[in-house]
């Protein structure tokens, strides 16, 4: 298709000699090729991104702290980090020993529940071996809930035989008694689940979990 002609428009008047001059009411038609009409060059986007960002100069009355703004802002989320190598440096454990063995490397054998006393209605786990019953805290079962009448260090012992899966308490020498369903225990006992020991005002029942049916050993 033939490209059209471009209109331009010349507002020229002829004076008394005959020579034509430039007048707002005399307008003249001229027609110029449209092949010879080359548009100006565009600055590329990037190129416009470029001087928006920082690569303009400044110019009189202009507000450079914007663009100071652009330009940190663009620098900042450059040097922004990896988020992902982030949280996985943060995920690994401090510690290489799985989890699963330090539980088990000292598994509940039963529990001590507060049935009558201070700190009725808590439990106290203990393990295999002879586990001392006391208020302190260097004890293995902490009866720790209000009642001065057990001592800070030893009161009294449960023990889990896990050789033959059996259960015992005994005292710890102190001068208050220990009584094991009511009675005095003077020497070790062998005990069950349902049993109660009675230190100061706290009556502890023995929870057993380990026995003839069940072991941590397996065998």
């Amino acid at each position: 298709m033939a490209k059209k002609p471009i209109f331009v428009s010349r507002d020229e008047e002829k004076d008394e000699t005959g020579n034509d001059h430039a007048s707002a009411s005399s307008p003249t038609r001229l027609y110029r090729d449209p092949a010879e009409t080359t548009p100006p060059d565009l600055p590329t986007h990037a190129g416009n991104a470029t001087r928006i960002i920082g690569s303009e100069p400044a110019s009189a009355g202009r507000d450079d702290d914007h663009r100071g703004d652009a330009t940190r802002l663009v620098s900042e989320v450059a040097a922004a980090p990896d988020l992902t190598r982030v949280l996985a440096v943060e995920s690994v454990p401090e510690s290489n020993e799985p989890m699963d063995d330090a539980l088990s490397s000292n598994p509940v054998v039963g529990w001590m529940v507060v049935v009558d006393g201070p700190g009725r209605g808590q439990d106290l786990r203990f393990a295999v071996g002879m586990n001392a019953i006391g208020r302190g805290a260097g004890n293995d079962v902490v009866v720790d809930f209000g009642d001065n009448e057990i001592v800070s260090e030893a009161h009294a012992y449960i023990v889990y035989d896990d050789e033959k899966r059996t259960y015992h308490a005994t005292h710890a020498g102190q001068n208050s008694v220990v009584r094991l369903n009511n009675e005095p225990l003077l020497e070790a006992k062998t005990v069950q689940s349902g049993d109660q020991l009675r230190l100061g005002q706290t009556t502890l029942r023995l929870v057993t979990l380990c026995g003839p049916d069940f072991d941590w050993s397996g065998d």
